[in-house]
């Protein structure tokens, strides 16, 4: 059984679906749910675009959408027997490509925390609230390290660093919208 399927459904930029397959393997034997089967689509501007007006009725591509399984249910490293299918994930490369230039970040080095991003919402994690946010970074912090994606080298630290001070830029972000809408 390959608990990850993985199609490249795009032609606009170079995919390595072996890598990435390897990787999502790695984060769930980290997660003891080798079992589980995830379904990771590569998908073009356009086809992104449709499916974030379907699921999230905004316009325009977006680099990752998680669609996680309602039926599968991850309490305590303990997966229910209900479901073993833990969702869907769709990345658009050429979208992370141009947030990674915006946020001056390796797009290689980008992808691998969006993957890590989007399992973590097909594990349960939101950010829809600040102290959800915090969780949630926390939990792709520890699979981040815990696959070693931000090693000792100098341009992982570096990385790491641009990473750490945008989740930083995104967290009082977060409780400026919570302290506007508190004041509404």
């Amino acid at each position: 059984m390959c608990p990850v399927y993985m199609r490249n459904l795009q032609k606009q930029i170079a995919f390595d679906t072996n890598l990435y397959k390897r990787k999502m393997n790695l984060l769930l034997k980290k997660v003891h749910l080798e079992k589980s089967t995830i379904n990771v689509s590569i998908v073009s501007d356009r086809s992104m675009s449709k499916w974030n007006q379907i699921y999230f009725q905004k316009k325009g591509p977006t680099d990752v959408i998680s669609l996680p399984n309602e039926f599968f249910q991850f309490n305590n490293k303990r997966m229910s027997q209900k479901d073993s299918f833990m969702g869907e994930i769709l990345i658009c490369p050429s979208q992370n490509q141009r947030y990674a230039l915006k946020e001056n970040m390796d797009s290689k080095t980008r992808l691998d925390v969006i993957l890590v991003h989007s399992f973590a919402h097909l594990l349960g994690y939101e950010h829809d609230s600040d102290s959800d946010f915090r969780v949630m970074r926390r939990k792709e912090n520890q699979l981040m390290k815990e696959i070693n994606l931000f090693n000792s080298s100098p341009l992982c630290k570096e990385i790491e660093l641009k990473f750490i001070q945008k989740t930083l830029k995104d967290t009082f972000r977060v409780v400026l919208n919570e302290t506007e809408e508190e004041g509404m």
